[in-house]
């Protein structure tokens, strides 16, 4: 069995409005990825992912190039439990 990750990062720049979180979610898609990612009300996104090591590590440095019209860095990445995960990668509204 594949070893098995989840993190949560945050990332900043020009991410919202620019449809980070529908290229979020369509990567994660592609991966078999769960989780979700959301806005915040501070300007920030915040992705919490959990699936292989290797898919998710993958899909965080293709989160960091991120669509053409974002401009993002990762500022905080951290490794939570694996416990009650969704079935699927979902955006979420505030």
């Amino acid at each position: 069995m594949d070893d098995q990750i989840r993190k949560c990062v945050k990332v900043v720049g020009r991410v919202q409005g620019v449809g980070f979180r529908y290229f979020a979610h369509k990567q994660a898609k592609k991966y078999g990825l769960v989780g979700y990612v959301r806005n915040l009300p501070n300007g920030e996104v915040e992705v919490d992912v959990a699936g292989n090591t290797k898919d998710v590590d993958d899909f965080l440095c293709i989160l960091q190039k991120g669509p053409s019209s974002s401009r993002g860095d990762l500022v905080t990445e951290q490794v939570l439990p694996l416990q009650n995960l969704p079935d699927t990668f979902d955006i979420r509204y505030f």
